[in-house]
C-alpha cells in the first residue's frame, strides 16, 4: 500500500511553516466553534497547495446547535476554495466528546447530507470505543501516540494496525521537521495522491458552493467487473473514486464481496 507523509497545522504555528518543513499534504485549521479560526489560515493554505496535497479541519466546541458549527465549516471551506480541491475533516476532541455519540451521529448524517462525504478527525481511544458509529464515517483520522518520542523525521513503519479501516494515522505530536524548531504533529494517509485527490473531488459542492457537476452512469454490475480487475484502486482509494464518479460504493461492494 502507498504511504504519504503529512502534518497539520492551526494558529499555533506561523503562517510560513509550511514553506519550512517537507510533507505530501497539509491539513490546515480553519474554524472552531461558531466562527472562523486561525489567523494564519490563508498563508498555510497558499503554501500547502503550491507544495503538497491539503485538506482543512473544524475545532468541535460541543455547541448544542451543531447544524450551525457544520455550515460555519462549510461556509469557511467554501469562502477559501476547498471544497472539491481539498478534503474536510470534522474534529472531535475535549468538550464535543462529552455531549456523547448521539450528537456525533447527528453531525455525521449533516455533514454528509451538506459535503457528499464525512471525514473526521478523533483520538483512538474514543474510536475503538465507539467503533459502530466510527465504521459509519466514510473517512477516519485517528491519533495514537504510543510513547510520543520526539522524531526528526517521518517515520516509515507507521501501519494501519490501530484502526484497520483509517485514512490518516496520527502518530506523533513532537514533530521536529526542516528548519522550522517548533512541535508539529506528524500523520502518515494510507493512500496514494490520485485517492487523496478523489476523496477532495467527490464533494457534493465545488469552491463556489454550487453543485459538483454529474457524470454518466455505469450499472453496479459493470462496476463490480471493473473493481475486480483492478480498475477502481483498494480500500479507501476506491471508495473515493466511486463516490466521486456518483455511484453507490456500498452496493457495488456488496457485489464484488459475493463474486470475490
Amino acid at each position: 500500500m502507498e504511504k504519504l507523509n503529512g502534518v497539520d497545522v492551526s494558529g499555533w504555528q506561523p503562517g510560513n511553516v509550511l514553506d519550512l518543513i517537507p510533507f505530501d499534504f497539509a491539513i490546515v485549521k480553519i474554524s472552531q466553534g461558531s466562527s472562523a479560526s486561525n489567523s494564519y489560515a490563508n498563508s498555510q493554505l497558499n503554501s500547502a497547495r503550491k507544495k503538497g496535497l491539503y485538506g482543512v479541519y473544524h475545532f468541535d466546541n460541543g455547541n448544542d446547535n451543531y447544524k450551525q458549527e457544520v455550515d460555519v465549516f462549510i461556509a469557511e471551506a467554501t469562502k477559501k476554495d476547498i471544497p472539491g480541491k481539498g478534503i474536510l475533516f470534522w474534529d472531535w476532541e475535549a468538550t464535543a466528546v462529552n455531549k456523547g455519540i448521539g450528537r456525533l451521529a447527528k453531525i455525521r448524517e449533516y455533514l454528509k447530507s451538506k459535503l457528499g462525504y464525512a471525514a473526521i478527525y478523533a483520538s483512538g481511544s474514543p474510536v475503538k470505543s465507539n467503533s459502530s458509529e466510527f465504521k459509519k464515517w466514510d473517512y477516519v483520522w485517528v491519533a495514537s501516540y504510543g510513547s510520543n518520542p520526539l522524531l526528526r523525521q517521518y517515520n516509515p513503519n507507521v501501519t494501519q494496525n490501530y484502526w484497520p479501516d483509517a485514512l490518516i494515522h496520527q502518530y506523533g505530536s513532537r514533530g521536529r521537521l526542516g528548519s522550522y524548531s517548533g512541535d508539529i504533529d506528524l500523520n502518515v494517509a494510507f493512500g496514494s495522491r490520485e485517492g487523496w485527490q478523489a476523496i477532495a473531488k467527490a464533494s457534493k459542492i465545488n469552491g463556489s458552493g454550487m453543485p459538483a457537476p454529474a457524470s454518466g452512469k455505469k450499472s453496479n454490475a459493470e462496476l463490480a467487473a471493473e473493481v475486480l480487475a483492478g480498475k477502481w484502486g483498494n480500500g479507501a482509494e476506491r471508495k473515493a473514486r466511486l463516490t466521486q464518479a456518483g455511484y453507490d460504493y456500498d452496493a457495488v461492494q456488496a457485489i464484488v464481496n459475493k463474486t470475490a
